[in-house]
This record gives C-alpha cells, sequence and structure tokens, in this order.
C-alpha cells in the first residue's frame, strides 16, 4: 500500500489561506478608504460595485496553490458566470456603467435610447429610477472653464491623417468624434472655449454642475429639456420642451430662470458618450 503523503511542514494550506486573507483584508480596506475620501453619492457607486469583482481576482491570485485554485474556480461556477454576465451585459442595459468597454470599444450611446440596439441600453435612465431621474438635456452653451474642458470632448484633431485622407477619397464627409470618456479618465482638455450643443444625462449633468460650483465657483449655463428619453439624431439635435439658464455665483445658484424654447435658436448637437 503506498503511504498517504505527508503535509509540507508548516502548515502550507494555512499559510496559504492566511495570505489569501490579509490580501482581500487589504483590498477592501483600499476600497474604503477610497470610498471615504470623498462623499458617498450614486455617482460613486462603481466603487465599491468593483470591489467584489476585485476581490474574487485577487482571491485566485492568492491562491497560489494549484489544486486550489482550480477547487476555488470550480466550486461555485455559477456565481463567476454571473458576475461576468452583470458586468458585461447587466451594467450595459441599466446604465449603471457608461464609461468603460461600451464607451472605449463600442463608442456607444448608452442614454441615447435609439432602438436598433438589439438589447436595450439605459433603462434606468428610461425608467427615471432613483438618482437617474430628470430624462435627458441639451446644454446649448456655458462658460464654465471646467465644464468645457470635460463635455463634449472634440477628439477629431486624433484621429489619424491617413484614416481622413481615405474617407475623403471614398467621398465620405470629414469625420468628427466625441468621447467624454476619454476626458473623464484621462483628464480634461486644455482648451476651454465652448463648444457645440450636447446632450446628456440629468445624472450627469448634475455631477458636472457640482464640480464647476467647486472649480469655477461663477458661471452661467443655458439648457433645454429634451422630452422623454428616446428619440434619433433630429430629437437630439431640435427638440425642446423648455430651456433653463442656470446662474451660479460664489460656487452656488443664484438664479434658474425658464424661458420658452421658441425664444432661444436650437442648434446641432454632438454626439457624446
Amino acid at each position: 500500500a503506498t503511504a498517504p503523503p505527508t503535509p509540507p511542514p508548516g502548515g502550507g494550506g494555512s499559510r496559504v489561506h492566511t495570505r489569501r486573507t490579509w490580501t482581500l483584508v487589504a483590498a477592501y480596506a483600499a476600497v474604503a478608504a477610497a470610498c471615504a475620501s470623498r462623499a458617498w453619492s450614486p455617482k460613486n457607486v462603481a466603487t465599491a460595485a468593483f470591489a467584489p469583482v476585485a476581490a474574487l481576482a485577487l482571491a485566485a491570485v492568492a491562491a497560489d496553490d494549484a489544486p486550489l485554485r482550480a477547487r476555488t474556480a470550480l466550486r461555485r461556477p455559477a456565481l463567476f458566470a454571473s458576475v461576468a454576465a452583470l458586468y458585461a451585459f447587466g451594467a450595459l442595459a441599466t446604465g449603471v456603467m457608461e464609461q468603460g468597454t461600451p464607451n472605449m470599444f463600442a463608442n456607444l450611446n448608452v442614454h441615447s435610447g435609439e432602438a436598433r440596439h438589439p438589447v436595450p441600453t439605459g433603462l434606468f435612465l428610461h425608467w427615471g429610477l432613483g438618482p437617474y431621474r430628470g430624462g435627458v438635456l441639451r446644454v446649448r452653451t456655458t462658460d464654465s472653464a471646467w465644464i468645457n474642458s470635460i463635455y463634449p470632448a472634440d477628439l477629431t484633431p486624433m484621429l489619424e491623417p491617413l484614416a481622413v485622407r481615405y474617407m475623403a477619397a471614398a467621398g465620405v464627409d470629414p469625420p468628427l468624434y466625441f468621447n467624454p470618456g476619454f476626458t473623464r479618465v484621462i483628464g480634461p482638455e486644455e482648451d476651454h472655449t465652448p463648444r457645440l450643443p450636447y446632450t446628456i444625462p440629468a445624472l450627469e449633468l448634475r455631477r458636472l454642475l457640482a464640480e464647476a460650483a467647486l472649480r469655477d465657483r461663477n458661471f452661467t449655463i443655458l439648457v433645454d429639456k429634451l422630452p422623454g428619453t428616446r428619440g434619433d439624431e433630429l430629437w437630439r439635435a431640435t427638440a425642446t420642451t423648455k430651456t433653463l439658464r442656470l446662474v451660479y455665483a460664489r460656487g452656488a445658484l443664484a438664479s434658474c430662470r425658464q424661458t420658452s424654447p421658441h425664444n432661444s435658436s436650437s442648434s446641432s448637437s454632438s454626439s457624446s458618450s
């Protein structure tokens, strides 16, 4: 008969378990510190949502024993598959995540509500749930340096000149490329001059206004409220139910006046993420 294998001296399995435990503790401590460094709000819920995903990955990394890794991965396959599906599809359909793969690789306008998408997007916005209420607004103009540095993020000059020449040779109109997800992640643009009008969810506009109130202190912004939350490019560019002029002074809202949409001209909107 073959003798059973002798366990490694010093309790190797125990050490692996201890390292994994402390790795997870450190990961959650880092997330807690990041959340505590700024006021909690639904806008940064992605940080907390990422914590369990990171914990699963760190647990696999910390388990340096191959059989233990195999047992950990196969113990709850439905859990891992569910987390992956929620991240890849659920966050996109509900609209809780717009800065990520939908923006970087698909340039997908999550809040547009276009019917051509095979899977619905931005459902929380369309349903008006919680912080996602408020619908879609069109920012016509603002003198806020911060807002103009983030939106609409005209990245057309970053397009490859050769690609632009090929499109021109094929008879395609010169491309326009707008991607505020880039400025949100990489950093604001240096040019703060006013840009083309653009549409934006009310949740993101509230975030922008709070940031601009801290940075610019004094600014004015003119916005249009769009009817509903779904429509085509013509709807995004022209549809208006009311126009609001907001004036901020010393970091606080000083006045908010509503005007008829027929009293001010409407311009074409640029595409934002």
